[in-house]
């Protein structure tokens, strides 16, 4: 056919144009879903009101959930109740409040659902 292009290659280039094209759109369909549900895709926790119900300054929730960072490694899954336990554990050390009095404020500020 062309130089050195057979037709098992130009499948696997259509193959793989294909797959291409159907990430895009996958990616640009959850991106309207956040903005037909009103909210921003990728929000953060609502850290001047979380601060506010610990009674802390907002810089320092916002350093301790840097230092500490998110739940679980595996930003495809969701993290399980253990590393949420235990992250709530090392933010709390990380504020020096309560872990009990954090996890009311996460729990009342959790993210909806998607």
């Amino acid at each position: 056919m062309f130089a050195g292009i057979d037709l098992r290659d130009l499948i696997v280039i259509a193959s793989c144009v294909v797959v291409f094209i159907a990430a895009i759109a996958l990616a640009a369909d959850k991106e309207h879903r956040h903005f037909q549900a009103g909210r921003p895709p990728f929000a953060g926790p609502p850290l001047a009101e979380m601060a506010q119900a610990l009674d802390i300054p907002a810089y320092r929730l916002r350093n301790a959930f840097e230092e500490v960072g998110p739940p679980s490694r595996t930003p495809s899954q969701p993290p399980t109740e253990q590393q949420l336990a235990e992250h709530a554990r090392r933010l709390a050390v990380a504020l020096d409040v309560p872990v009990d009095r954090l996890r009311l404020v996460l729990a009342a500020h959790k993210p909806p659902a998607l």
